[in-house]
């Protein structure tokens, strides 16, 4: 006759529950990663709209203030940045610069 000790069972469970738990803190992780989109970036860039410089990208941010959270964001803008994000009607993007000026590129 053969009997099992509970500590035995008991290591088993315990390495199962950590692999599962493992297992979808990861998979929470790659859904959390995925559903950041470029829609929902704001590109910043400075200079003039013509010849402007691409400075970086802030996830999440507001849209209607696009120039004044790229300027907040970034210390290099010194206030003269532009903040431009994708149109989700359109496959354009909608600038906004320092002074509060709306134009599409």
């Amino acid at each position: 006759m053969r009997i099992g000790t509970r500590k035995d069972r008991g290591t088993g469970e315990a390495y199962q529950r950590t692999l599962f738990a493992g297992l979808a803190a990861l998979a929470l992780f790659l859904c959390t990663a995925v559903s950041v989109r470029a829609e929902d970036s704001l590109s910043c860039y400075k200079g003039d709209k013509d010849n402007m410089v691409f400075i970086g990208e802030i996830v999440g941010a507001n849209f209607q203030n696009a120039a004044a959270e790229c300027n907040a964001f970034y210390g290099d803008c010194n206030g003269e940045c532009t903040g431009c994000y994708l149109d989700e009607n359109s496959s354009r993007e909608v600038c906004v610069d320092s002074q509060g000026k709306k134009f599409t590129r």
